[in-house]
């Protein structure tokens, strides 16, 4: 068994898709490096998360992969690497990250033309309602409308994208 030190945490990775929802067998090459898994061990200065913790975490530079008893691994320096866990199947941030569902690109502009669908899917707005935050929020609570910054990390969670914020300092307006 291991045991992780101080703000550490180890998680054993989730495994990826080789094969998706209508049968079709995904490449090597377009296997993603899995960001997602099960919290294994915790370091005693972690305090938001427990063995058993389902994650989605960051995968950077400060996110290494190691092998133990031949089993795969991954650590995370530091507990604010952790995106968000889940809990009966909703994300639940830490600290204070925000997941932020973006606004639905119109169907028409304000003259009348119509944006093919092809057009809108790689288009984002820069509102959107937030989803969760985590709990050190002061002024953002789920429901806002907000004004987002194109930035953001995308995540996808139930076949719904959101915009994933570390800090509700990057909200750059709320709409009443």
């Amino acid at each position: 068994m291991i045991k992780a030190a101080g703000k550490k945490v180890f998680i054993k990775p989730h495994e990826s898709k080789t094969v998706t929802s209508n049968g079709l067998h995904v490449p090597d090459a377009s296997i993603k490096i899995p960001s997602t898994g099960e919290v294994v061990s915790v370091g005693e200065m972690v305090t938001t998360l427990k063995v058993g913790d389902q994650v989605r975490f960051s995968v950077t530079g400060m996110t290494e992969a190691f092998t133990h008893e031949d089993e795969e691994y991954f650590y995370l320096h530091r507990d604010k690497d952790v995106l968000y866990k889940i809990e009966d199947g909703k994300p639940v941030p830490l600290y204070s990250t925000i997941l932020v569902k973006r606004d639905e690109v119109e169907e028409k502009t304000e003259t009348g033309l119509f944006v093919p669908e092809a057009v809108r899917q790689g288009m984002s707005t820069n509102t959107g309602v937030v989803y969760v935050h985590g709990f050190d929020c002061d002024f953002v609570r789920e429901g806002m409308k907000v004004i987002i910054p194109e930035r953001g990390v995308n995540v996808e969670i139930d076949d719904v994208e959101y915009a994933f914020f570390r800090d509700e300092g990057d909200i750059l307006a709320i709409i009443d």
